[in-house]
């Protein structure tokens, strides 16, 4: 199971970035083991650039999988209903060491499923529910017409609930 970054926020995280399973870069022997915005994969890079175009900094967020383990399925696929349940203990387990947990961000379906089967009830937390984010890997983004325009705007908005006010040079990292 891949361990989240270091450079992410961790215990004071405001944010909690879900997506839905480990690519094969975030699994040890294959990648670098950490759930990290540096893997050299599409959806860490997504994340990574929209972070800095919308003033993200890298401390108040972490990223998480409601499937954080590899899946039975073809790599890099959705993870299944039955492992997003598996997952589900793991994902409230996080949230449990996150004191200052403001605002959870589901990017993909599988990500919005995993956080209901979660079922973590907390008051005060803002979960964008009601809102389809797209995944941010470039299938997930390029699903629809309004797929990227709709991420970007999931990002955007979550800049402005951690307070960073729009700044296009801004780097993403304190």
């Amino acid at each position: 199971m891949p361990y989240v970054d270091p450079d992410q926020g961790g215990i004071h995280a405001r944010a909690l970035v879900l997506l839905d399973n480990p690519s094969t870069m975030a699994e040890a022997g294959t990648g670098s083991g950490l759930l990290s915005l540096d893997n050299n994969d599409w959806t860490a890079r997504n994340c990574r650039e929209a972070y800095a175009r919308h003033r993200v900094n890298w401390t108040d967020i972490v990223h998480w999988n409601v499937c954080p383990f590899p899946t039975s399925n073809a790599k890099n696929s959705s993870s299944s209903l039955d492992e997003r349940r598996r997952g589900a203990q793991w994902t409230r387990r996080l949230v449990e060491l996150l004191p200052h947990l403001e605002i959870v961000l589901p990017l993909g379906k599988a990500a919005r499923d995993g956080w209901q089967l979660a079922a973590i009830k907390r008051e005060g937390l803002y979960t964008f529910e009601g809102r389809e984010i797209p995944h941010c890997g470039n299938r997930g983004l390029n699903r629809t017409p309004t797929s990227r325009r709709e991420f970007e705007k999931a990002i955007e908005d979550l800049s402005t609930m951690l307070g960073w006010p729009p700044d296009d040079s801004a780097s993403g990292r304190s």
